[in-house]
């Protein structure tokens, strides 16, 4: 019995039952991962697809379920968080119903990132991107009725990280492909890789685009030192979190002149597209509550004056999918500094556990879940990230995040 197996409660499945237990792991990804993607479409449908999902795993794979929890309770403590802001909300109920979706995501991203085998999930993830991206080419990109590439979601930021997700899994899964000899999954794997850069190109996402490129060179890099010796193999990986480092540090002391260019080149409001007045009243909201917020996920709200004017200001007439385009602003705003400390320290820590446990004994999927990380980070300025119920890469990030916990449990136990 190997170590994960034994942690987990029992031996690992050969042969056929390994098979049928990989397909049900990849089966219920994909149904997760569809669910979020066709939100839009399917509504309240998605949170009850993943209420079932998460209660099959609950049955069938019961046995893991002490671990799981065990290793990877501190990402419980931020729906926690979210759920009792409620007795300080300025919108209670609103608070309690989007804390329970945002405890059901957290789950959620729980048995992905930790409750699955990892090449399973890193399976999913990229035929369950590509066959949506597919569909976008063939019933989104006739529809749209400006320059940018959005595909069947809502915007073309979320078409971007999709199309970005698409490349990583697909440069991982080329190599885990390549390694087994497995070649029209190698194929399979190189169709993907260029409908996403397409896609990716396309879509105009300023912020995907750097985050993914960046994320990709890493994976790449990781990838070619998976058969090197531990000091080589952990040399590199520290080079390659600097460059990203000094990327993002590049990206956000120039980001006035980068965006200035990108979108001046595109037509739109070189503005950074209007973040600088959201920003402008997310920093009034923390100076006035600056501790412990407005009560979770209540500012952008139908019957908030402030929510419905900058609604107003920018066109979105269906007054839903916005957000504050910056993670730290929108932590603080609605939960405050405890809730930014909180998350900083959850997320840190678990990320620093999936970085040193892929550098101790690295694999392809340990590789993907890391780029992620590096996408994600980068992004953090100009997006919302892990923060909202019913996020796609909110999930995903969390699932990462707790990857790195059970990891860091595995490696020191």
């Amino acid at each position: 019995m190997n170590q994960v197996a034994a942690r987990y409660g029992r031996a690992r499945p050969a042969g056929r039952d390994l098979r049928i237990e990989s397909a049900i792991d990849i089966a219920m990804v994909c149904a997760v991962l569809f669910a979020i993607l066709f939100n839009i479409w399917i509504g309240p449908l998605t949170p009850l697809i993943l209420t079932g999902v998460t209660a099959v795993y609950c049955v069938i794979r019961r046995e893991r379920l002490p671990a799981l929890l065990l290793d990877t309770w501190p990402l419980l403590l931020l729906p926690a968080l979210a759920i009792a802001s409620v007795l300080w909300s300025i919108n209670g109920g609103e608070s309690m119903k989007a804390g329970l979706l945002y405890l059901l995501t957290v789950l959620v991203a729980l048995i992905l990132g930790s409750g699955v085998r990892r090449i399973d999930l890193l399976k999913a993830v990229f035929f369950s991107f590509l066959i949506f991206t597919i569909l976008s080419w063939i019933y989104g990109y006739s529809q749209i009725g400006q320059r940018a590439f959005q595909g069947l979601l809502a915007s073309k930021n979320a078409m971007g990280e999709l199309s970005g997700g698409l490349v990583l899994a697909a440069i991982c899964l080329f190599s885990d492909a390549v390694s087994r000899r497995k070649w029209l999954l190698g194929i399979t794997c190189l169709l993907g890789l260029a409908l996403g850069a397409v896609s990716l190109w396309l879509a105009e996402a300023t912020t995907a685009t750097i985050a993914t490129g960046t994320a990709s060179l890493c994976a790449i890099v990781w990838l070619t030192t998976l058969r090197l010796d531990a000091q080589s193999r952990t040399f590199l990986f520290l080079f390659a979190i600097i460059f990203s480092a000094i990327v993002f540090g590049i990206f956000y002391s120039f980001q006035d002149v980068i965006f200035d260019y990108v979108l001046g080149a595109s037509g739109k409001d070189t503005t950074l597209t209007g973040r600088t007045d959201i920003w402008r009243v997310a920093d009034g909201l923390i100076a006035e509550r600056p501790w412990l917020g407005i009560g979770y996920n209540t500012f952008w709200h139908p019957g908030n004056l402030e929510a419905e004017a900058l609604w107003r200001q920018f066109g979105i007439g269906n007054r839903s999918g916005f957000n504050f385009h910056n993670t730290y602003r929108e932590i603080t705003v609605h939960l405050g500094y405890v809730g930014f400390a909180l998350f900083l320290a959850v997320s840190v820590i678990g990320t620093l556990g999936l970085f040193l446990g892929t550098m101790r004994k690295p694999s392809i999927p340990l590789v993907f879940l890391s780029a992620l990380m590096i996408s994600s980070a980068i992004k953090l300025p100009f997006e919302s990230f892990g923060f909202g119920a019913m996020q796609l890469f909110g999930i995903l990030t969390f699932a990462a995040i707790s990857a790195g916990y059970t990891t860091f449990k595995l490696r020191s136990s």
